[in-house]
């Protein structure tokens, strides 16, 4: 079978592949669209020719993987990113307000922690106020130990 857009002229399989696409208007199943493209260049059906064309699609950022077998065309899939933008940035932006508010409420208070001492670092560095501590390795268990 010969398509009417496919030329002589050297077109790639993902070209085929596109057109194809765009003539039927709707996605296709893998395994019939990479069948087609290798009809229309009469090729064998092998599957080191299925692979090679089904590897040159999911390469190709025009083609969209849309779930169980189906491929189509990139631009037929909406957006999903501007959703996700769109509520991403109003997120942010009640984060942010929020986050104005609190610190507006922080400078009323003031940060000075009562009943702390205050200490110069040099007095702790100088200072027995960490210890060192050793540990023991844990001692292997006798037979007298076990459980019986």
């Amino acid at each position: 079978m010969t398509h009417p857009f496919t030329s002589k002229e050297q077109s790639s399989d993902t070209d085929i592949a596109y057109q194809l696409l765009l003539v039927q208007g709707h996605s296709m199943y893998y395994y019939d669209l990479i069948q087609n493209v290798l009809k229309s260049r009469n090729l064998l059906i092998e599957p080191s020719q299925v692979s090679a064309v089904l590897t040159q699609i999911n390469l190709d950022t025009r083609f969209s993987y849309l779930g169980k077998g189906e491929w189509g065309l990139t631009a037929w899939v909406p957006s999903r990113s501007s959703r996700k933008l769109s509520s991403l940035s109003s997120l942010s932006k009640g984060l942010v307000e929020n986050d104005d508010e609190a610190d507006l409420d922080e400078e009323k208070e003031p940060l000075v922690e009562e009943g702390l001492d205050e200490e110069s670092d040099e007095e702790v560095k100088g200072s027995d106020a960490f210890q060192e501590v050793s540990y023991k390795k844990p001692s292997h268990r006798s037979d007298e130990d076990s459980w019986n």
